[in-house]
């Protein structure tokens, strides 16, 4: 008993350190949709029209976003990208 509480409590030890690299990067992440967002702004203010390059971007961003964030809220087990591949529920 006392080497299965060992070893859950280093499961979670685990968990942890992954939970603290996911939340500075979901921080990084939301600093990048500012930056992105406002790189749009300025595209569309020039040229009236989107870039596009900006707009594919979120469809992928928001899919880690939310599995990055599911993970984090202990509903998934699942860890989000680079450990598993990008290709979320669409």
């Amino acid at each position: 008993m006392e080497e299965f509480r060992k070893s859950a409590r280093g499961q979670v030890l685990v968990r942890g350190a992954l939970m603290l690299v996911f939340g500075l990067l979901l921080n990084l992440a939301i600093t990048l949709v500012g930056v992105l967002a406002f790189i749009q702004f300025l595209w569309m203010l020039v040229t009236t029209d989107r870039n596009q390059f900006i707009a594919d971007i979120s469809s992928d961003l928001s899919r880690w976003m939310s599995a990055t964030i599911q993970f984090l809220l202990g509903q998934s087990e699942e860890k989000p990208f680079p450990w598993s591949s990008l290709n979320y529920a669409r």
